[in-house]
């Protein structure tokens, strides 16, 4: 269990962070079109996960704008903005907000990544 600390207030999460620089464990996410997408598709790049609870609350929303603009200095590396937002919602703010240069995946439909990464 991890503890981290949002608003002054302590939230504790269900498992173990993963270890900086260790190994992530392969994950299936729903990109915007439906189609599916695991860790394993960006093989041979760096991978960032920007991980939040919901793209419409201004702190995550700010972040993936942040990532979005931060991801153009970046070579060979994906960043995958990554919660439990339907992906049409995540369609949504990334059209509205002009997000092209990060992958935003769904954990809505089973909660797997959240699960496996003791997140939830």
């Amino acid at each position: 269990m991890a503890t981290i600390t949002i608003g002054g207030n302590e939230i504790s999460t269900s498992g173990s962070l993963p270890e900086v620089g260790s190994q992530a464990p392969d994950c299936k996410l729903k990109k915007a079109e439906l189609s599916e997408d695991s860790l394993h598709d960006y093989q041979g790049k760096r991978v960032s996960l920007n991980i939040f609870p919901s793209i419409d609350t201004d702190v995550c929303a700010t972040s993936v704008r942040n990532f979005n603009k931060r991801a153009t200095e970046l070579d060979n590396t994906a960043v995958l903005c990554i919660s439990k937002d339907t992906p049409f919602a995540q369609k949504r703010f990334s059209t509205d907000e002009d997000i092209d240069n990060v992958e935003n995946l769904s954990d809505v439909i089973d909660g797997s990544f959240g699960k496996d990464y003791g997140l939830t």
